[in-house]
């Protein structure tokens, strides 16, 4: 069920961006520094981290006027989730290969002609299950990127901080967010 809402969303969107002029469509992908916030200190509990956290997707933007733009889009995110048994404890560390779906709503402000700032919601929609982790919510990206425009094409630069599944959409009893600390490279091209 939640993938065919996820491409209803995105399609609606799409579609509508489309209609308009100063639309761009393109093609974004990052590699981060993950890590698990654990909400406190356990005592006797087990380390979790993240490794390889890569994301890759498609991006869709409208530009409102020479200062502001809303993008969105959706994007694959893949890593490697490292469970190392609580101390004290004769066992293996453990490997879980973690993914999900994103789409991200975010407000960009171009307060010089190549540098902006970007933030606003993802909607995460993990894949898979995990004892450890439950990402599918509503989390939030903040960024400062640079841009260069070259006729059509426009290329971005964007260091960023992501915080994954901030509010959960089912209420789970272990609160463990993922957090993103990552550039992400998009390339795109305006239609209109």
């Amino acid at each position: 069920m939640n993938k065919y809402f996820l491409f209803l969303l995105f399609t609606i969107f799409s579609t509508s961006l489309l209609a308009q002029s100063g639309f761009r469509l393109g093609f974004q992908g990052g590699v981060s520094n993950a890590s698990i916030d654990q909400g406190g200190d356990l005592v006797g509990g087990p380390g979790l981290d993240m490794e390889d956290f890569s994301t890759i997707g498609l991006v869709v933007t409208r530009s409102w006027n020479e200062k502001w733009e809303m993008t969105s889009g959706l994007s694959y995110s893949a890593a490697t989730h490292i469970i190392t048994p609580a101390p004290g404890l004769d066992l293996n560390k453990r490997f879980e290969e973690f993914s999900m779906v994103s789409i991200p709503v975010l407000a960009s402000y171009s307060f010089l002609p190549f540098a902006f700032v970007t933030g606003g919601p993802i909607f995460d929609f993990q894949l898979g299950s995990s004892d450890y982790l439950s990402q599918s919510g509503i989390g939030y990206q903040l960024g400062l990127g640079g841009k260069y425009q070259v006729d059509r094409f426009r290329f971005a630069f964007i260091p960023n901080f992501k915080r994954h599944g901030a509010i959960q959409y089912e209420s789970t009893s272990r609160k463990r967010n993922v957090m993103e600390l990552g550039l992400n490279l998009e390339v795109t091209y305006q239609i209109r």
